[in-house]
């Protein structure tokens, strides 16, 4: 089993199988979708088998966008009440005094960005959801809308993908609300569709890693 194999295994806990050469044949299927250079890195989206690997745990360290060629080390967010780790190139977003300190927002180097707003305990995830549809179809105008699972747990947890045009570029918006422990997490994920596709499972990890926190 090669680096990469290995570093998935330990890092994605990838199902364990009374069959070791079936537990090694996963992590080596998705170390290849990862690297072969004929699929389009850009395009690769996670199976849901690998979502639900990742909503397996509670905390998991976020080197996902590991290469053969570059490491990404994590760096550590630990402030209003949750902690997690995050890819050491993307920035960190400074906030306005007005917007308070309940919140962060990470940029990509590739210009997406992934959000995090903690809000009053008992607003409604559907109000949310809403709001930031009539934001989008204000700003943009016509918009996709779905309804989709992250694997967190149904009743404590709202999930909505958005998509529209910005120019010529298709945006993808994924939205969840995950309420626990009297603690209500607004969580935005937002990228030019192909690059949301290339992060789509740090995405997951970080998601996962905030279920894991409250």
């Amino acid at each position: 089993m090669g680096y990469l194999e290995m570093w998935i295994s330990s890092h994605f806990f990838l199902p364990k199988s009374e069959d070791p050469r079936q537990e090694r044949a996963t992590a080596v299927v998705l170390s290849d979708r990862l690297l072969d250079p004929l699929i389009p890195r850009l395009t690769i989206r996670p199976t849901a088998l690998e979502l639900r690997s990742l909503s397996s745990r509670s905390s998991l360290p976020i080197t996902a966008c590991l290469t053969h060629r570059d490491q990404l080390m994590p760096v550590t967010f630990d402030s209003f009440g949750i902690k997690f780790l995050y890819p050491d190139n993307w920035t960190q977003v400074d906030r306005a005094e007005e917007e308070g300190k309940e919140g962060v927002t990470l940029e990509l180097p590739s210009g997406g960005f992934f959000t995090i707003e903690r809000v009053n305990a008992g607003e409604l995830a559907e109000e949310v959801v809403e709001d930031v549809a009539d934001s989008f179809s204000e700003d943009y105008g016509d918009i996709e809308r779905e309804e989709i699972d992250l694997g967190g747990n149904a009743d404590q947890e709202t999930a909505v993908e958005f998509r529209f045009y910005y120019l010529d570029l298709l945006i993808v918006s994924r939205l969840a609300i995950v309420e626990l422990d009297g603690m209500t997490l607004v969580v935005q994920m937002q990228a030019e569709s192909r690059d949301f596709d290339k992060n789509e499972l740090v995405f997951a990890a970080l998601l996962q890693q905030l279920r894991g926190s409250l």
